[in-house]
């Protein structure tokens, strides 16, 4: 169920962004994203962003169409290859609730390499059209529940490929989906810098597996996410061997997955970028309030600053010291990013830089790095990221600050 949440709130609002009051720009992003046609709502934007150099609501719905035609180009991408619907997931990126593809098509390393190459390149395009908003008003009233993507490829948009459908397939009444589809949120200046910083967040991803040569562990198990597409030992590994009663080939699968965790670096700059991602998100994150804190309506709010009103997260409440809480993590989070503070590791008293770890590590180990081993050669004198910032933020969240940090970026 936390899965479908997620997607559901990160879709929803992901392919829903901003556009200046309501006007024509707003109303041609809506009703493209509705119709799930984002390769021609782009054309027109396009040609309406250009028109109008200075209008922010044509670059506002311009820049959520490019990220909604990202995020459907990686589906359609993750379909072909057949992605296992409800199977293991080795990331965000990899556990997308798609529907079965009866016929999915070979997938090779370097196909998954290109793969996520274009949605961080695709991404980047539409954060970069976002920041052409700035600090303008923009506003785009968009019924979430209505937004489609063309996840099959098949050139048409159709009500099983509308985000609720995607998120909770038939197990959602019918009640329920009609209340999404009527279900308004009036994205705002705000939610623009939430979506860049999402875009940012979204390709950190991407560019982390880019940056290093998994090939092995592709090879020996990336069979569990892609069961049919032909990959390298996935037909000899099948053997239907129980273990306890459970199936003992994936347990087998996972672990060496773990395993398998060695990856030499393979790209530096994208493995170095990683850190500047982390900043600008958290440089938009502040944004983000900075601009909610200063809205003086109180209009269908997707992120409510306190005092207003929020339909998307019934239940959880924005108040001020919520959000200087959440502040203060991601100002503990922007020290270790830019190096003015070691990271600390549970094993010693010593804490490591991270752009040295970045600029100078090898292959990324998971297992000696969580056992300690991979930092020895990094540690170092210095001030260590407090903790305590973290543990501070759980407590005024009420321990739920991984849901709220999913909602806030």
């Amino acid at each position: 169920m936390l899965r479908r949440l997620r997607f559901t709130l990160c879709a929803a609002a992901l392919l829903g962004a901003p556009a200046a009051l309501a006007g024509p720009a707003a109303d041609k992003a809506a009703e493209h994203l509705y119709a799930g046609t984002l390769k021609a709502g782009t054309l027109e934007l396009q040609a309406m962003a250009l028109a109008a150099p200075g209008d922010a609501e044509a670059a506002a719905g311009l820049g959520a169409l490019q990220f909604a035609a990202g995020i459907e180009r990686f589906a359609q991408a993750m379909y072909r290859h057949g992605l296992e619907p409800g199977g293991s997931s080795f990331g965000p990126l990899l556990r997308m609730p798609l529907p079965s593809n009866p016929a999915p098509e070979p997938l090779t390393y370097d196909g998954l390499r290109t793969i996520f190459q274009t949605l961080s390149a695709d991404l980047d395009a539409a954060g970069a059209t976002l920041a052409r908003v700035g600090e303008q008003p923009v506003k785009l009233p968009l019924a979430t529940g209505r937004i489609r993507i063309d996840v099959d490829g098949d050139g048409t948009a159709g009500e099983g490929e509308q985000l609720i459908a995607l998120a909770f397939g038939d197990s959602a009444p019918a009640e329920f989906k009609a209340q999404n589809e009527a279900f308004v949120v009036a994205f705002d200046t705000a939610d623009i810098y939430w979506l860049q910083g999402y875009a940012h967040l979204l390709a950190s991803v991407a560019d982390f597996w880019l940056a290093f040569d998994f090939r092995e562990t592709f090879d020996l198990t990336f069979h569990i996410i892609f069961p049919r597409a032909g990959l390298p030992n996935g037909a000899a590994l099948k053997t239907g061997a129980t273990m306890g009663g459970m199936e003992a080939d994936e347990i087998a699968d996972l672990i060496a997955l773990i395993h398998l965790i060695d990856w030499p670096v393979a790209d530096r700059a994208r493995l170095q970028g990683l850190a500047a991602r982390g900043l600008a998100v958290i440089e938009l994150n502040r944004k983000t309030w900075a601009a909610a804190r200063a809205e003086t309506d109180d209009d269908r709010e997707w992120l409510p600053a306190p005092g207003q009103k929020s339909g998307v997260m019934a239940g959880m409440e924005v108040t001020d010291e919520r959000i200087d809480a959440w502040l203060a993590a991601l100002t503990e989070a922007e020290a270790v990013l830019n190096g003015s503070k070691l990271a600390g590791h549970w094993r010693f008293q010593k804490g490591f830089s991270l752009p040295r770890v970045l600029a100078e590590m090898q292959s990324f180990d998971l297992v000696l790095w969580v056992t300690g081993h991979a930092a020895l050669p990094f540690l170092a004198d210095g001030p260590i990221a407090d903790g305590e910032a973290f543990a501070n933020a759980d407590r005024v969240f009420s321990g739920d600050l991984l849901t709220y940090a999913f909602w806030f970026n």
